[in-house]
């Protein structure tokens, strides 16, 4: 069904009433059931099942059937708790037993076993007991067992309900079955709530009568039991809940209810009846207007002043505590700035309406003015009067003008002005501005100086433009020399005599000279090891005695290297203008280590050699490079020969000795290409051996290889052809170094020269190859036979070829004598 609504609209001239019953759905039905219930009775067919009494009571005392088709059926379940005019939901039958082999089916009757429910698995349940005992269920809260009956209330009576029980086939096996109960599950019929609250509406502070009617939906029964009441909103019933009364199917109760607040100005007010054993409850609702009451407003302390803080006025209700929104031409937020102000003041409250109107009245307040004049020595500076006028909490309140202000001696008076701002009053006065003339001071300015033995002059200047003059030293002109202090005093015209003093005799301070600080110094640093301990030399600056040296803090002479902060005590010859020192610092102190060193240096002339007997002069410079003198005696090693060295007992730093040697160049110098030499020197420092670098020197070989070849041919003349020919080859090594064979001739006539198997051939040396040559008829016809061939070694694995060689032999002519017959 449609849910109605209510409207209501309140005005001040006519108040309309709608008025309506809500009737809401009937609440979801629930459902009940009877419990389980076990039978009383039985009847059986078709032979009986054995002890079917023993199925009331679980007691392991069985009913059981070992034959197909044996029936039992169970009635007397005494369903009292179902009501009249209920709805039947399900059907639930719980079976305790096992089986031995054999099931049994499971129907259920309405009419005392005339009809029976069908269907396999809907209205005939087939069992699937187990060897074990337990409890199996069929059916439960919304199965009704098929669609062939509707069941009803009168179904179950002691007689009607019945549930049977069919054997069925298992031979030699048997069913057993120690309880059988049955559960009913059951919806009781509904009923419907109405509510009726009047008046409607009613104003905030009134109570109105509101009636809950409850009437059934079918059966035979009145409602009965208790109305509990509800609202959305603030309010509270009396009583809190009402017991119905009534007959024929409809009963009402009825409570007061009273508004705790308006709130949106209805309240829906719901009866809910919870039903009873023969009912399910429902609710209901109607919806009543709750109007605001109307309230009085008072305003008051509509005149205040200027303070920096917000003005509120003060707003009282009846009844009192009411919240109230004010506004201040159309602001919440109290003013604060003087001014008027209209006031609206208007309830701000769920259950009243009212206002008041009003006029905020804040005046001007006066700022806190403190102004001040002058009085004071004249400072060049302008001077005027000075103050604040400052507002509430030191606020800016308007604007001060002081006034003329002055500079010059004898000052004047100050007319000052404030004019204040928007929350501020307008104020003036007058001050007296005094300034009387200034006295200027003198002062030393270079002071202090240090004793330079010649007079010194102080440096008097004044406080401001002027002349000094009269300058004395403790009462004496005369500069002073001597270290001391000295009070100077001095007489002064200022420029400006109107506004400052002049001075006669004024003191400037004292002219300090400082007694001058001598220094020390080293004057031998630094010092070469020498393994004994090694004294600083330490002067002054000055004339005087110098004592008490130490070394790093100790008074021992250092011997190690290194450096040493060197400190002294020093008594100047004139102790008046020098100061004494003690522990002075005169710099440092150096003993350099020990670096005792040789440097060797090695030529060779000439240069370069090219033949075996050259001889090449060596020259040896001994350097010592060190910082300590060595000893000799002086040698230098040479591995290619013998080297000659001056006697010489010992060699300063920086100085040197020249030791010299020759070498006479080899054949294998020749041929190596280069002679190198290596050689070293050495001297001594304190007994210890002190060697020079390794300096070598090269002489490099011109090296020349040559291999020149002669040519011989015996016979020199040859007449026939098939005449041999014999050719000798003279290889001569004609260089300057040692050829390497294998050493090779090629002829241009001989296909093969038979040559010595020879490593090596030295400068000067020879070897022959020999070749044979046959004449051919083509050689006797042209006459003669040249050949020519050329020979080759090598050198350092380069190869070394010789001249061209020819060799030429003739024919000479055979004549015979012709006989003519």
């Amino acid at each position: 069904m449609k849910l109605k609504t209510a409207t209501l609209r309140v005005t001040a001239a006519l108040t309309i009433v709608m008025l309506l019953l809500v009737t809401l759905p009937v609440s979801p039905a629930y459902a009940d059931d009877t419990g389980l219930l076990a039978p009383t009775a039985n009847s059986g067919t078709g032979g009986g099942w054995e002890n079917p009494g023993n199925a009331y009571v679980s007691d392991n005392n069985r009913a059981s059937s070992n034959q197909i088709n044996e029936t039992v059926s169970y009635y007397g379940f005494n369903f009292t708790a179902i009501p009249s005019g209920a709805t039947i939901d399900g059907i639930q039958v719980e079976v305790e037993g096992y089986t031995t082999g054999r099931q049994m089916n499971i129907d259920l009757s309405w009419n005392g076993g005339v009809n029976w429910t069908t269907g396999a698995g809907t209205g005939v349940r087939t069992t699937a007991f187990t060897g074990t005992e337990a409890v199996y269920l069929f059916g439960g809260a919304t199965d009704k067992w098929g669609t062939a009956h509707t069941w009803v209330v009168g179904d179950f009576t002691g007689t009607n309900f019945r549930v049977r029980f069919t054997s069925q086939t298992g031979p030699g096996t048997t069913i057993y079955v120690d309880l059988l109960r049955v559960r009913v599950y059951y919806t009781k019929p509904g009923t419907t709530t109405t509510v009726n609250c009047t008046p409607n509406p009613v104003t905030f502070g009134e109570s109105a009568s509101c009636t809950a009617t409850v009437t059934r939906l079918a059966g035979g029964n009145t409602p009965a039991g208790t109305v509990t009441w509800a609202t959305d909103n603030n309010g509270a019933f009396t009583p809190a809940s009402c017991t119905l009364a009534g007959s024929g199917g409809t009963a009402s109760c009825a409570v007061s209810y009273t508004p705790g607040a308006v709130g949106g100005g209805t309240h829906v007010i719901t009866a809910t009846y919870g039903g009873n054993a023969n009912f399910t409850g429902s609710s209901g609702s109607q919806t009543l207007a709750v109007a605001k009451a109307t309230a009085t407003v008072t305003l008051s302390n509509l005149n205040q002043t200027y303070d920096t803080t917000p003005k509120p006025v003060t707003v009282s209700t009846v009844p009192a505590g009411l919240t109230v929104e004010v506004t201040y031409d159309g602001s919440t937020v109290p003013p604060t700035n003087a001014g008027d102000y209209a006031v609206v003041a208007t309830v701000i409250d769920d259950n009243y309406q009212g206002g008041a109107n009003g006029t905020l009245q804040i005046a001007k307040a006066d700022a806190t003015c403190v102004i001040n004049g002058y009085t004071g020595v004249y400072d060049g500076a302008f001077h005027g009067a000075t103050g604040t006028c400052s507002g509430i909490g030191g606020e800016e309140a308007g604007t001060l003008d002081l006034g003329a202000t002055f500079k010059d001696v004898p000052g004047g008076t100050a007319q000052w002005v404030f004019t204040g701002n928007s929350n501020y009053n307008d104020q003036s006065g007058q001050v007296d501005i005094v300034i009387t003339p200034a006295t200027p001071t003198l002062s030393v300015t270079n002071s202090p100086v240090v004793y330079n033995g010649l007079p010194q002059a102080a440096v008097v200047v004044g406080s401001v433009p002027g002349v000094v003059s009269n300058v004395k030293y403790n009462g004496e002109a005369t500069e002073p020399t001597a270290a001391g202090v000295y009070a100077v005093t001095a007489d002064f015209l200022p420029d400006d005599a109107d506004n400052y003093n002049a001075l006669t005799g004024a003191s400037a301070g004292d002219f300090v000279i400082e007694k001058a600080t001598p220094t020390l110094s080293v004057t031998n640093s630094p010092v070469v090891y020498n393994g004994l301990p090694q004294a600083a030399v330490v002067v002054g600056s000055v004339p005087g005695v110098v004592s008490n040296v130490k070394y790093n803090g100790e008074a021992t002479e250092p011997t190690a290297a290194g450096a040493y902060a060197v400190t002294a005590d020093f008594l100047p010859d004139d102790a008046d203008n020098y100061n004494a020192l003690t522990g002075a610092s005169a710099g440092d102190f150096v003993i350099l280590a020990a670096g005792p060193a040789l440097t060797l240096q090695k030529t060779a002339l000439p240069e370069t050699y090219s033949a075996v007997g050259v001889v090449i002069d060596y020259a040896y410079k001994l350097t010592n490079t060190g910082n300590v003198p060595l000893t000799g005696p002086f040698t230098v090693a040479d591995n290619k020969v013998s080297v000659i060295c001056p006697t010489t007992t010992e060699l300063a730093p920086g100085a040197f000795i020249t030791c010299t040697a020759s070498y006479t160049i080899t054949q294998s110098d020749l041929d190596a290409g280069s002679v190198v030499n290596q050689a070293q020197g050495k001297g001594a420092f304190l007994g210890e051996d002190v060697l020079s670098n390794q300096a070598s020197a090269t002489v490099t070989a011109v090296q020349n290889p040559a291999l020149t070849l002669a040519k011989t041919a015996t016979p020199a003349t040859f007449a026939l052809p098939g005449q041999v020919i014999v050719y000798e080859y003279v290889l001569t090594n004609s260089g300057n170094v040692t050829l390497q064979g294998p050493f090779t001739v090629t002829d241009d006539k001989v296909a093969v020269v038979t040559c010595p198997n020879q490593a090596s051939l030295a400068p000067a040396a020879s070897l022959t190859c020999t070749a044979n040559y046959t004449t051919t008829a083509g050689d006797v016809a042209a006459g003669s036979v040249t050949n020519s061939a050329t020979a080759e070694g090598s050198f350092d694995g380069n190869p070394v070829g010789s001249n061209q060689a020819q060799a030429t032999i003739r024919t000479f002519r055979l004549f015979l004598p012709v006989l003519f017959r």
